[in-house]
Protein backbone atom coordinates (compact mmCIF):
# COMPACT_ATOMS: atom_id res chain seq x y z
CA UNK A 1 0.00 0.00 0.00
CA UNK A 2 2.92 1.81 0.95
CA UNK A 3 4.52 1.87 -2.98
CA UNK A 4 0.87 2.34 -4.28
CA UNK A 5 0.55 5.64 -1.97
CA UNK A 6 3.84 7.14 -3.55
CA UNK A 7 2.68 5.95 -7.15
CA UNK A 8 -0.40 7.97 -7.02
CA UNK A 9 1.78 11.06 -5.36
CA UNK A 10 4.01 10.90 -7.81
CA UNK A 11 1.28 10.70 -10.48
CA UNK A 12 1.79 7.04 -12.27
CA UNK A 13 -1.33 6.57 -11.09
CA UNK A 14 -3.92 8.52 -12.67
CA UNK A 15 -7.35 8.50 -10.13
CA UNK A 16 -9.88 11.54 -10.29
CA UNK A 17 -11.83 12.20 -7.02
CA UNK A 18 -14.95 9.80 -6.79
CA UNK A 19 -18.01 10.05 -7.62
CA UNK A 20 -20.89 9.73 -4.97
CA UNK A 21 -24.47 9.73 -5.94
CA UNK A 22 -27.16 9.69 -2.58
CA UNK A 23 -29.28 6.96 -3.15
CA UNK A 24 -32.39 8.37 -1.57
CA UNK A 25 -30.23 10.86 0.76
CA UNK A 26 -31.60 8.80 3.96
CA UNK A 27 -31.12 5.81 2.56
CA UNK A 28 -27.74 5.57 1.16
CA UNK A 29 -25.17 6.31 -1.49
CA UNK A 30 -23.23 4.86 -4.89
CA UNK A 31 -19.88 5.72 -4.97
CA UNK A 32 -17.89 5.23 -8.36
CA UNK A 33 -14.00 4.91 -8.40
CA UNK A 34 -11.68 4.55 -11.40
CA UNK A 35 -8.07 4.39 -11.48
CA UNK A 36 -5.61 3.91 -14.39
CA UNK A 37 -2.04 3.07 -13.33
CA UNK A 38 0.35 3.74 -16.30
CA UNK A 39 0.51 0.64 -19.17
CA UNK A 40 -0.35 -1.74 -16.07
CA UNK A 41 -3.88 -1.64 -14.83
CA UNK A 42 -7.50 0.16 -15.71
CA UNK A 43 -9.67 -0.58 -13.14
CA UNK A 44 -13.05 0.96 -11.39
CA UNK A 45 -14.66 0.01 -7.96
CA UNK A 46 -18.22 0.43 -7.65
CA UNK A 47 -19.69 0.69 -3.97
CA UNK A 48 -22.85 1.09 -2.31
CA UNK A 49 -22.88 2.10 1.27
CA UNK A 50 -26.45 1.92 3.20
CA UNK A 51 -25.51 2.54 6.69
CA UNK A 52 -28.77 1.42 8.48
CA UNK A 53 -28.37 -2.29 6.35
CA UNK A 54 -27.34 -3.81 9.63
CA UNK A 55 -30.57 -2.84 11.66
CA UNK A 56 -33.23 -2.80 8.79
CA UNK A 57 -32.36 -5.84 6.74
CA UNK A 58 -29.15 -7.55 8.84
CA UNK A 59 -27.28 -7.15 5.59
CA UNK A 60 -23.51 -5.57 5.76
CA UNK A 61 -23.31 -1.71 4.95
CA UNK A 62 -20.89 -1.79 2.05
CA UNK A 63 -21.44 -4.03 -0.76
CA UNK A 64 -18.81 -3.64 -3.83
CA UNK A 65 -17.64 -5.08 -7.05
CA UNK A 66 -13.48 -4.14 -8.46
CA UNK A 67 -13.80 -4.66 -12.27
CA UNK A 68 -9.99 -5.00 -14.24
CA UNK A 69 -9.60 -4.24 -17.57
CA UNK A 70 -6.06 -4.64 -19.75
CA UNK A 71 -4.40 -1.72 -20.19
CA UNK A 72 -3.43 -2.20 -23.97
CA UNK A 73 -6.90 -3.23 -25.25
CA UNK A 74 -9.54 -3.00 -22.99
CA UNK A 75 -11.21 -6.54 -22.55
CA UNK A 76 -12.41 -7.37 -19.19
CA UNK A 77 -10.03 -9.48 -17.22
CA UNK A 78 -11.76 -9.94 -13.73
CA UNK A 79 -14.82 -9.10 -11.66
CA UNK A 80 -14.36 -9.07 -8.18
CA UNK A 81 -16.34 -8.65 -4.85
CA UNK A 82 -14.72 -5.70 -3.48
CA UNK A 83 -15.84 -5.79 0.39
CA UNK A 84 -12.79 -7.33 1.62
CA UNK A 85 -10.63 -5.41 -0.33
CA UNK A 86 -12.23 -2.05 0.52
CA UNK A 87 -11.82 -2.82 4.07
CA UNK A 88 -7.98 -3.86 4.05
CA UNK A 89 -6.84 -1.06 2.02
CA UNK A 90 -8.95 1.38 3.95
CA UNK A 91 -7.04 -0.21 7.11
CA UNK A 92 -3.45 -0.52 5.06
CA UNK A 93 -3.38 3.14 4.37
CA UNK A 94 -4.14 3.69 7.97
CA UNK A 95 -1.09 0.93 8.96
CA UNK A 96 1.24 3.23 6.62
CA UNK A 97 -0.19 6.10 8.57
CA UNK A 98 0.28 4.73 11.49
CA UNK A 99 4.06 3.71 10.79
CA UNK A 100 5.20 7.29 10.29
CA UNK A 101 2.87 9.12 12.89
CA UNK A 102 3.47 6.90 15.97
CA UNK A 103 5.84 5.79 18.06
CA UNK A 104 8.31 3.00 17.26
CA UNK A 105 7.26 1.03 20.44
CA UNK A 106 3.79 1.83 20.62
CA UNK A 107 1.82 -0.97 22.37
CA UNK A 108 -1.48 -0.55 22.98
CA UNK A 109 -4.28 -0.28 20.33
CA UNK A 110 -7.82 1.32 20.69
CA UNK A 111 -10.22 0.33 18.42
CA UNK A 112 -13.60 2.23 18.49
CA UNK A 113 -15.70 0.24 16.38
CA UNK A 114 -16.85 -3.37 15.79
CA UNK A 115 -17.20 -4.17 12.28
CA UNK A 116 -15.42 -4.99 9.04
CA UNK A 117 -12.94 -1.88 9.18
CA UNK A 118 -12.45 -2.74 12.79
CA UNK A 119 -11.07 -6.33 12.19
CA UNK A 120 -8.87 -5.13 9.19
CA UNK A 121 -7.03 -2.30 11.04
CA UNK A 122 -6.48 -4.75 13.85
CA UNK A 123 -4.56 -6.95 11.42
CA UNK A 124 -2.95 -4.18 9.68
CA UNK A 125 -1.67 -1.99 12.48
CA UNK A 126 0.01 -5.54 14.50
CA UNK A 127 1.87 -5.37 11.63
CA UNK A 128 3.92 -2.16 11.44
CA UNK A 129 3.95 -1.65 16.16
CA UNK A 130 4.67 -3.96 18.64
CA UNK A 131 0.89 -4.50 19.66
CA UNK A 132 0.72 -6.40 22.89
CA UNK A 133 -2.90 -5.29 23.94
CA UNK A 134 -6.30 -4.09 21.83
CA UNK A 135 -8.71 -2.27 23.63
CA UNK A 136 -12.07 -2.55 21.36
CA UNK A 137 -14.79 0.03 22.00
CA UNK A 138 -18.26 -0.62 20.70
CA UNK A 139 -21.88 0.45 21.34
CA UNK A 140 -23.11 -2.98 21.80
CA UNK A 141 -21.23 -5.38 24.60
CA UNK A 142 -22.48 -8.20 22.09
CA UNK A 143 -20.82 -7.06 19.34
CA UNK A 144 -17.60 -6.06 20.94
CA UNK A 145 -17.39 -9.69 22.88
CA UNK A 146 -18.04 -11.10 19.09
CA UNK A 147 -14.92 -8.83 17.70
CA UNK A 148 -12.93 -10.14 20.40
CA UNK A 149 -13.86 -13.46 20.26
CA UNK A 150 -12.62 -13.91 16.62
CA UNK A 151 -9.92 -11.22 16.98
CA UNK A 152 -8.24 -13.23 19.62
CA UNK A 153 -8.63 -16.84 17.92
CA UNK A 154 -6.44 -14.51 14.65
CA UNK A 155 -3.88 -13.12 17.15
CA UNK A 156 -3.49 -15.22 19.85
CA UNK A 157 -0.70 -13.47 21.55
CA UNK A 158 -2.59 -10.70 21.88
CA UNK A 159 -4.39 -9.50 24.83
CA UNK A 160 -8.00 -7.99 24.24
CA UNK A 161 -10.16 -6.15 26.28
CA UNK A 162 -14.16 -4.71 25.83
CA UNK A 163 -15.20 -1.44 26.55
CA UNK A 164 -18.96 0.35 25.83
CA UNK A 165 -17.36 3.78 26.22
CA UNK A 166 -14.30 5.46 24.24
CA UNK A 167 -13.83 7.77 27.97
CA UNK A 168 -13.42 4.34 29.99
CA UNK A 169 -11.17 2.52 27.55
CA UNK A 170 -8.62 5.86 27.75
CA UNK A 171 -8.77 6.30 31.06
CA UNK A 172 -5.86 4.69 32.08
CA UNK A 173 -3.25 6.91 30.00
CA UNK A 174 -1.91 4.30 28.27
CA UNK A 175 -3.63 3.83 24.57
CA UNK A 176 -0.44 4.66 22.37
CA UNK A 177 -2.88 4.48 19.00
CA UNK A 178 -6.56 4.74 18.53
CA UNK A 179 -8.49 3.77 15.34
CA UNK A 180 -11.81 5.28 15.05
CA UNK A 181 -13.27 2.44 12.76
CA UNK A 182 -17.03 3.99 12.81
CA UNK A 183 -19.86 5.18 10.91
CA UNK A 184 -21.44 6.81 13.86
CA UNK A 185 -23.14 10.32 12.92
CA UNK A 186 -22.22 11.75 16.59
CA UNK A 187 -18.73 12.15 17.79
CA UNK A 188 -16.77 9.55 19.53
CA UNK A 189 -13.49 10.71 20.41
CA UNK A 190 -12.56 14.46 22.03
CA UNK A 191 -9.17 16.29 22.74
CA UNK A 192 -9.99 15.86 26.64
CA UNK A 193 -10.08 12.31 26.87
CA UNK A 194 -6.53 11.82 25.50
CA UNK A 195 -3.00 11.75 27.13
CA UNK A 196 -0.49 14.46 26.20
Amino acid sequence: MEAAMLAFSSQTIHQPVRTVLPINPDNGFFFLMPAVASGSTVGVKLLTWFPNNEEKFQKPAIHAIINLFHPQHGAPLCSMAGEYITGIRTAAVSAVSTKYLSREDSSVLLIIGTGVQAKCHIATIVRVRPITDVRICGRTQEKVDQLISESQSIFPHLRFSGFQSVEASLDDQKVDIIVTATSSRKEVLFGSFLKP
